[in-house]
């Protein structure tokens, strides 16, 4: 069995080794979600008995839901746009940053859009997206259920480094489900 114990390496072998495996699980991250786009595009899941990518993420690569909704959802957009899997293989855009630019790639944007994100958090990038769209709003992957759809949403300054992340402008109280949206709605009110 493999020890993972790393107490034995020098300061300088620890940081050179941990930049290293960061930079080997980028690459290996990009090769995953290049695969992911080749088997999603030829729907070598039907064959395998699943009726989704997602669900063949799931069920069969045992990745979580959520591990297997992002790289699925960037794997689509660099089916489109390949600069996507570069910027990610090579650590300038993150797995997060990516799903935040997908929904506005566009081939007369790609190329200055990822690269305005390059070595950007996520709260910057954002930000940018903000800026450059025009949106007050952020994308539909980081927000609540009821946010900008039915009341806009803002963008707050936050932070001493001034970086600016979404805020929900609803009240708690205000987080319940509306009947016409709730599932058990559609039962008869009446009994």
């Amino acid at each position: 069995m493999k020890s993972y114990s790393l107490s034995h390496l020098s300061d300088e072998a620890l940081g050179r080794d941990l930049r290293a495996a960061v930079s080997q699980e980028r690459t290996s991250t990009a090769v995953v979600v290049a695969h992911i786009a080749e088997f999603d595009a030829r729907k070598l899941y039907l064959p395998a008995a699943y009726p989704s990518m997602f669900a063949y993420c799931v069920g069969e690569l045992r990745l979580s839901e959520d591990a297997a909704a992002k790289r699925l959802r960037v794997a689509r957009a660099a089916q489109r746009f390949p600069g996507v899997l570069v910027a990610l293989a090579e650590g300038r855009v993150h797995l997060g940053g990516l799903l935040l630019l997908a929904p506005y790639l566009a081939p007369e944007n790609e190329a200055e859009l990822i690269e305005a994100a390059t070595h950007k958090t996520r709260a910057e990038i954002e930000h940018l997206l903000a800026e450059r769209l025009g949106s007050t709003c952020p994308p539909a992957s980081s927000r609540s259920p009821r946010g900008c759809r039915n009341r806009p949403g803002i963008y707050r300054p936050r932070g001493r480094l001034g970086i600016v992340r979404w805020r929900n402008p609803l009240e708690r109280s205000d987080l319940r489900v509306s009947r016409r949206c709730h599932p058990s709605s559609t039962r008869s009110s009446s009994r």
